[in-house]
């Protein structure tokens, strides 16, 4: 049985950086998506609440339609997207894709190291030639470019922003946000009125 070639240190290096990186924006926008939806029933549930003034009931029912959201964001854009199988021969498309200088030398170079292979996939010097050209290229490479960062800002903007509006109505208005959590709390004291008669 022939073994697996080894993969050059700076495709390896590379590989696992963009491992890391695809990682960490997958947590960074799942984390700003769930912070979007918890700032915008943050501010929803406190209009509902000041206008109307729901009974205890329904103000419990919108605790748990919140808590529904807020979970099934969080499963679907952090969880079941941050903790996915990203396996070398996937990260070498990726950057194959992208970086068309690499001509397939990465694929190859991945795919000769797989030591799930069972047969070899070609004459050994000539895989270990591929595999230098990776490496070379490799060195060049800039990963970042791989990602969109445009949506991820727009995203991540938006939830500070919401997340900031709420730390400013905290402090600012420190009576109104005790009252909205007491009312959370499911309190039965009614909103405070200003009224003027005439």
């Amino acid at each position: 049985a022939s073994l697996p070639l080894p993969m050059p240190r700076p495709v390896t290096r590379k590989v696992t950086l963009l491992r890391w990186l695809v990682r960490l924006y997958v947590a960074l926008e799942g984390i700003a998506s769930v912070v979007l939806v918890l700032g915008v029933a943050f501010w929803l549930g406190l209009a509902i609440d000041w206008s109307f003034e729901p009974a205890p009931a329904i103000r419990v029912l919108l605790w748990l339609i919140v808590l529904v959201a807020a979970a099934s964001t969080a499963s679907q854009l952090l969880f079941a997207r941050a903790f996915r199988r990203l396996p070398n021969s996937s990260m070498a498309l990726l950057l194959e894709r992208k970086f068309s200088e690499l001509g397939e030398s990465l694929v190859t170079t991945v795919e000769a190291a797989d030591r799930a292979r069972p047969s070899p996939l070609g004459h050994p010097e000539m895989l270990q030639h591929t595999g230098d050209e990776a490496a070379a290229v490799m060195r060049r490479i800039n990963l970042l470019r791989i990602f969109r960062f445009r949506p991820l800002l727009w995203k991540s903007g938006l939830a500070a922003a919401l997340l900031l509006s709420i730390i400013a109505l905290a402090f600012l208005q420190a009576d109104v946000f005790g009252f909205w959590v007491a009312r959370m709390r499911l309190s039965d004291a009614p909103w405070p009125r200003r009224v003027q008669l005439a």
